[in-house]
């Protein structure tokens, strides 16, 4: 019901954290109406409180209300591991890592089959600066499931903020093998060519983006990762315009740190209510 509408930000979606653009006023308003009816029917409705608290937190940028209701679902129904998840990207994007990570972890033990909880505890771990224990994570991930390919791109961006970009791009290749060249992955690679000094290569993936009108925030990493503050700013407000949900994450993200005293990355940051 009220999840599958916003599908894309649950843990087994490619797009979560990877840019993808979400077609917001139908699936939301539709949302919002299942929610609400939802409660009408079931006041104690774990699941429709911790999706209309995923809707104010990554659409409406309204974390007050997107905690509260969290933490009323997850008083419900404790037991909820998809809850846990969904609560612990939302606290990775405020910088809270040791909760978020508590709450990765806790899904993994009520779901140990999921591979979403692994792939979020990596997601933490990376945007906390854990790199090495992130790439861990991802690991174990691929050697539950060696098909699980979007693996491949945790494990890229870890090393890539490690310095090791022959191994990250290595990584990334092995992505692409499975997916194509999305810009979710694309982007990322960019940031890594653009750090090992492949300018002209990192330039060739901003156009390829571009290309296929994928979504800014991609292009932000690779600027970031040429140094090119301006050009990455720039398409860190394109990508506001676009209602690029990972833009969330701008404030905690590794591959825009250089970016974090920046005027216009702290308006910006106001603006996504960060």
């Amino acid at each position: 019901m009220l999840r599958g509408v916003v599908h894309n930000w649950l843990p087994a979606g490619q797009a979560l954290y990877h840019g993808s653009l979400y077609p917001r006023d139908e699936p939301l308003k539709k949302a919002r109406r299942e929610g609400a009816r939802a409660l009408e029917l079931d006041p104690a409705s774990s699941e429709a409180y911790a999706s209309l608290a995923m809707i104010a937190f990554a659409f409406d940028h309204d974390w007050a209300a997107a905690q509260r209701g969290f933490e009323k679902a997850l008083a419900l129904n404790p037991s909820d591991a998809r809850g846990h998840l969904q609560y612990s990207m939302g606290l990775v994007t405020r910088g809270r890592f040791h909760e978020a990570i508590a709450h990765a972890d806790r899904a993994r033990v009520l779901d140990p089959l999921s591979f979403a909880a692994t792939n979020y505890l990596a997601i933490a771990l990376y945007c906390g600066g854990r790199y090495g224990e992130s790439v861990a994570a991802a690991r174990q991930t691929l050697a539950a499931d060696p098909g699980y390919a979007s693996a491949h791109v945790a494990i890229g961006r870890g090393l890539a903020l490690e310095g090791q970009f022959a191994q990250a791009l290595a990584e990334f290749d092995l992505a692409i093998r499975t997916y194509g060249r999305q810009p979710w992955i694309l982007g990322r690679m960019g940031y890594a060519l653009a750090r090992a000094g492949r300018t002209a290569q990192a330039l060739d993936i901003v156009r390829e983006i571009g290309g296929v009108e994928g979504p800014a925030v991609q292009n932000a990493f690779v600027y970031a990762g040429l140094g090119d503050k301006p050009r990455s700013l720039d398409a860190l407000d394109l990508a506001f315009q676009q209602e690029n949900i990972d833009l969330n994450f701008m404030a905690v993200e590794p591959m825009l740190a250089s970016l974090r005293a920046e005027p216009r990355f702290l308006a910006l940051k106001r603006r996504m209510g960060l």
